[in-house]
């Protein structure tokens, strides 16, 4: 670990000569060996400040090190069903000779039913 530690702080100094244009991410490697010293110090009690000095890297980084989830392990659990449910769209059946009825549902969830095509369209307008 001491080593991939000296190598994130070597890649931090040279980054700091760099005064002109954005820089790319760390590598991989050496932002999850970033995320596991810095997870391993907060855990010792040592502020992130602390960290990112020592380090050699902007707070900002170390404080997105921090956030950054763990590592993903292999899950003995079995996936979880999902939540929704197949649901079929079918047209109503209406009565033979009865005028289509609509419904209106507005954004505050104010629902009006049982109109023609004209009451519709003017409580639309009203509506906005």
């Amino acid at each position: 670990m001491d080593a991939i530690i000296s190598e994130l702080k070597a890649e931090a100094k040279k980054r700091k000569a760099v005064t002109e244009g954005t820089l790319p991410a760390y590598p991989a490697r050496l932002r999850q060996a970033g995320r596991d010293y810095v997870r391993q110090q907060n855990a010792a009690g040592v502020v992130q400040a602390e960290i990112a000095r020592e380090l050699g890297v902007p707070p900002t980084t170390v404080w997105r090190w921090a956030q950054a989830s763990p590592p993903k392990r292999a899950s003995t659990k079995k996936p979880r069903p999902s939540v929704f449910k197949t649901v079929s769209i079918v047209p109503e059946r209406m009565a033979c000779g009865s005028a289509a009825k609509l419904s209106v549902v507005t954004p505050h969830g104010y629902r009006v039913e049982g109109l023609d095509v004209a009451s519709a369209a003017a409580l639309l307008r009203e509506l906005g």
